[in-house]
């Protein structure tokens, strides 16, 4: 990231007292020469003047429509032109297409679905926004959805999570959408209408309606081109093809690590090691909402003729439906019995490939070096494991189509651990997992995540102290300032200004000492920083000289800096 001009001096400083070697410094200095000089000779000396901003359009709306995925579908997409169909959301007017934060790109052409319904030939009953994005509550949207929905045979919801509940630097509070959606989904399910969710985020989230709905088209953030691709996909001009990257519990507190995040304390344990999406909900028979590696199409396909050697998988899949469309086939390999510990199958390899109606393609997926690998923490290097793996083929990770078996010889090294001393980690046990194992498998002792104080609710602030904390300094004015910002950012989401509670929770509130500085763009230095803490350990009329003292200081130097460069410039 960016520096700030305290790094240069600490920098100068510790290769003057000797504790940072020179050449370090030269090592980095010329990795960073290295980028700017390709980049300006690969990049900024050869890009085109002009380019063609229709054709990136295109080609953005073709990604789009190759990653949506359809969750559910009980025939009513891809929606007939006799149909009366209702379209309902605040993103069919504002595309909820990008993240927030350092994603957010400018796009060149941004496609709006309230603009673009016209060119599909619907029996189109009318468009309503339905609802505030940001959750707050509105009687009126609400009502005029339920009127436009009442005439109408279908419905067609656009949902999703909003771009400040979705940001860079901090984590979401839980894994649902808005109430007032929620509350749209459950008006319009007793109006005994058919139902299609179109989902925008960029993460999963709980989905209670699965079971009151018709179809789910989960189109995360989809890009500029983003809305005419999923009017494509709903209308049938494309077969959706897109397959869940990630597992969709069905709530939270399926996921593993649910147990420990969000932590109370200043660490976060990551008991659960490999149980991360499919490879726990699998292995401790947790059924997810969705799993790993799902999609559905508007055809079929099947599924035959496994073979199985050392170089990898053959096998052929035939399109059984009537319409053309596109499969992605999946590899993945497991053990049985195995002496380490280990999901029950991990994803290997996959292929997508393109199939007309009625036509059957032969396809391979090869293994690689990491097909069978696993880390030796004893050896600190990839092992494979002695021993007769399975080997699957499917349409996603619980969907599989074939199966077959191939041996390895393995590196015979000595394993990382007895397997017998972890039973919990070797049955997918891992849910409140005792100590004791956490710290056999950890190598060391569980660090205290616990405040340290020296007498009760007092604690010595550090350059490691976030501003949250400060609550509990030694000092008033350290008091202050730890609990006045936290409280403002309640009040600010309480009042709905939620981007800039975001702000604040990213930058300031969960920030440490230290950060403050660096963050200050050289407004706040790092010795001034120094007398704030003195401050707020209750030296204050001592550190507010130090502050004062540093900040004179560095006033001249700017000055001197830029009569410097004046001159030079002379």
């Amino acid at each position: 990231m960016p520096g700030t001009p305290d790094r240069a001096e600490y920098i100068l400083k510790a290769i003057e007292d000797g504790s940072l070697d020179e050449s370090v410094l030269d090592d980095n200095i010329d990795t960073l020469l290295d980028v700017i000089f390709d980049t300006m000779e690969n990049g900024v000396n050869k890009a085109p003047e002009k380019f063609d901003v229709e054709d990136h359009h295109l080609f953005a709306q073709k990604c789009a429509e190759e990653s949506a995925v359809l969750l559910k579908n009980n025939g009513v997409l891809p929606l007939n032109n006799e149909t009366k169909v209702s379209f309902i959301g605040d993103f069919l007017y504002l595309p909820r297409y990008q993240g927030a934060g350092s994603s957010i790109v400018n796009p060149t052409k941004l496609d709006k679905t309230s603009d673009l319904l016209k060119d599909y030939g619907f029996n189109l009953v009318g468009c309503s926004r339905g609802f505030n994005r940001y959750g707050r509550k509105s009687k009126k949207l609400h009502n005029e959805a339920i009127k436009l929905a009442e005439q109408s045979d279908v419905v067609v919801l656009y949902l999703g999570l909003d771009e400040v509940t979705e940001a860079e630097g901090l984590d979401r509070s839980d894994m649902r959408l808005k109430d007032n959606q929620l509350e749209l989904v459950k008006d319009i399910k007793q109006l005994n209408k058919k139902i299609v969710i179109v989902l925008s985020c960029g993460s999963a989230v709980e989905m209670p309606f699965i079971d009151d709905v018709d179809a789910i088209l989960h189109c995360y953030l989809n890009g500029q081109g983003g809305a005419l691709a999923t009017l494509n996909i709903l209308s049938g001009r494309v077969n959706p093809s897109g397959k869940l990257s990630e597992t969709l519990p069905v709530k939270y507190e399926d996921v593993a690590s649910s147990d420990n995040f969000p932590s109370h304390k200043r660490t976060i344990e990551y008991r659960e090691a490999y149980g991360v999406g499919y490879r726990y909900f699998e292995k401790a028979n947790v059924k997810p909402a969705f799993p790993f590696g799902f999609g559905l199409s508007y055809t079929t396909f099947e599924y035959k003729n496994l073979k199985v050697d050392d170089k990898g998988v053959e096998f052929e899949i035939t399109n059984t439906g009537k319409v053309d469309g596109k499969e992605i086939a999946q590899l993945y390999v497991g053990l049985k019995d195995s002496e380490i510990i280990r999901p029950v199958k991990e994803l290997k390899g996959f292929a997508k490939l393109f199939l007309k109606a009625g036509e059957t393609k032969k396809i391979s997926i090869p293994f690689d070096d990491k097909a069978f690998r696993y880390f030796n923490t004893k050896t600190n290097k990839w092992e494979i494991e002695k021993g007769t793996y399975d080997v699957y083929v499917g349409s996603s990770s619980e969907d599989i189509k074939l199966t077959g078996t191939i041996s390895q010889k393995g590196t015979e090294s000595e394993l990382p651990y007895d397997i017998k001393s972890l039973p919990n980690y070797a049955s997918g046990n891992l849910r409140n997992l005792p100590d004791e194992e956490f710290e056999l498998l950890l190598g060391h002792p569980i660090p205290s995540g616990e405040l340290s104080f020296y007498k009760k609710n007092r604690m010595v602030v550090d350059y490691n102290t976030t501003i949250s904390e400060l609550r509990y300094s030694k000092r008033w004015i350290g008091r202050l300032v730890g609990k006045a910002i936290p409280w403002f950012t309640r009040v600010l989401i309480k009042f709905g200004n939620r981007e800039l509670a975001n702000t604040l929770i990213m930058g300031v509130v969960h920030q440490p000492m230290r950060g403050m500085s660096r963050f200050s763009g050289g407004g706040l230095r790092m010795s001034q920083l120094d007398g704030l803490i003195m401050m707020f350990n209750g030296h204050f009329w001592k550190g507010l000289h130090h502050f004062n003292k540093e900040g004179r200081k560095y006033k001249k130097l700017e000055k001197a800096e830029k009569k410097a460069q004046k001159e030079a410039a002379n």
